[in-house]
């Protein structure tokens, strides 16, 4: 860890002071790349006396990092000359940096620095809190002070989501400490999965006693939205039952690991849980799970059961999210590593029949060509694509980039951290934070 902090510190050392064309350290957090960068003479000094100036309903909205930034400021040495940051959720009409914007580039945000302010325009709350997030950075990388000048900055994906996991050994300040990177990374979607690791009333005796509890999910939950991040709660259905379905009701089961859609029981255990879920935390989309199947099973019944989940979460009015891996076969994509389609001829055809509002996520790990046909083909049938990563800075660039140059439906990409399967190693999850998050800012500039 110590070899890795010097190392960038050493690389911002030499590309300041000013707004660096790598990656920015900021303490443990590093920030994406800006897209334009104007630099100017001369330093905007911080100190404990600096103010910062938000309206009161962004300081509402975002109170944890707000309150972050505040004691960062408090903690600095007295600077001496008055001092203050200005974050607004607008860009004027007319403002000549807005011409550098591409259209409907809603997250984007203009930063302006001279000798006593620093001002932070958005062109709403959130794009101004990655301004808020992008100055903090900088102000930790000089120790309070940062070069006058300013950028102009926006993402080239709609949807950059990171993907957390609740597991034993993992405990609420973990993932918030986790939501702290993906603020600095400018990501705006956070995916919890859950399984059965919280005690939700309906999961009975399927929730262990060493669960999260309901209060401990919901303060997971608002930090994300504090910082910034769209809550997509993420329960397994289907797959992956030995922990849900298998532990109460093993009757309810399909071979080991998935569940018999065939017995309509199975329902009366899964919509209560996503029935609590919705009223807890409110989500505008749930992620169902639904990969690494078993093709043993029927591919009627696996249709079914999307069917049946994706009506039943619609009329509550919450969008569908699912995996794609069981809906795609190496024979469909021959140039594919075969190790992520799951599918075979009989699922390829369920593809058709699925609704077109679901989100597929793709995920691929080690597509060594670059190339992620299976992304298009979902986009090309009318879904709307996001492309799920995991490690390999290399594998991350290259698939985000792809989803950008998509004709249609390429709404994002997914970072995928699996804590367990890291064996619990910090710096590499934190690693897979900070590259996803620039490849998915500049995703045009990641081929």
């Amino acid at each position: 860890m110590a070899y890795v902090r010097i190392m960038l510190f050493l690389l911002v050392f030499v590309l300041s002071p000013g707004y660096p064309p790598g990656l920015a350290l900021a303490d443990d957090y590093v920030v994406p790349t800006p897209k334009n960068v104007r630099q100017g003479q001369g330093f905007f000094q911080a100190g404990s006396v600096t103010r910062l100036e938000v309206s009161p309903d962004f300081r509402a909205k975002y109170a944890s990092p707000v309150r972050h930034l505040e004691k960062f400021l408090q903690g600095l040495p007295a600077s001496g000359a008055e001092s203050s940051i200005v974050v607004a959720a607008s860009i004027p009409p007319g403002d000549p940096a807005a011409k550098q914007i591409p259209p409907g580039k809603e997250e984007a945000y203009i930063i302006r620095t001279d000798g006593s302010k620093v001002h932070i325009l958005g062109r709403n709350a959130l794009s101004a809190l990655h301004g808020m997030a992008y100055v903090e950075a900088m102000l930790r990388n000089g120790d309070g002070r940062m070069k006058r000048g300013g950028i102009v900055n926006w993402p080239d994906l709609k949807v950059r989501a990171v993907h957390l996991v609740i597991a034993p050994g993992i405990s609420p300040e973990d993932i918030k400490a986790q939501i702290d990177r993906a603020y600095f990374g400018h990501f705006n979607t956070l995916i919890l999965q859950m399984k059965n690791f919280v005690r939700l009333k309906s999961m009975g005796k399927a929730a262990p006693d060493n669960a999260w509890s309901v209060p401990e999910f919901l303060e997971v939950a608002g930090y994300a939205r504090e910082n910034g991040l769209e809550f997509v709660p993420e329960l397994k259905t289907l797959t992956h039952q030995e922990t849900l379905i298998g532990r109460e009701h093993r009757g309810l089961l399909f071979g080991k690991r998935v569940y018999d859609p065939s017995k309509k029981e199975v329902y009366d255990v899964i919509f209560p849980i996503l029935s609590e879920l919705i009223d807890l935390v409110h989500p505008d989309n749930i992620h169902i799970g639904h990969d690494e199947g078993d093709v043993s099973l029927p591919a009627d019944l696996f249709l079914e059961d999307v069917n049946r989940i994706h009506q039943f979460l619609r009329g509550k009015g919450v969008g569908v999210w699912m995996w794609g891996d069981m809906l795609i076969s190496p024979a469909g994509f021959p140039s594919m590593n075969p190790k992520f389609l799951h599918g075979n001829a009989d699922y390829v055809k369920m593809r058709h029949k699925l609704p077109k509002d679901i989100v597929i996520c793709d995920w691929h790990y080690n597509e060594p060509g670059g190339r992620f046909p299976s992304s298009q083909a979902f986009a090309e049938e009318g879904f709307k694509v996001l492309g799920a990563t995991w490690q390999g800075e290399r594998m991350i660039k290259s698939f985000s980039a792809y989803i950008a140059d998509l004709p249609k439906n390429g709404e994002g990409m997914i970072a995928t951290t699996w804590f367990g399967a890291l064996k619990h190693n910090t710096n590499r999850l934190y690693g897979i934070i900070a590259s996803s998050g620039d490849a998915f800012w500049n995703a045009k500039r990641s081929r």
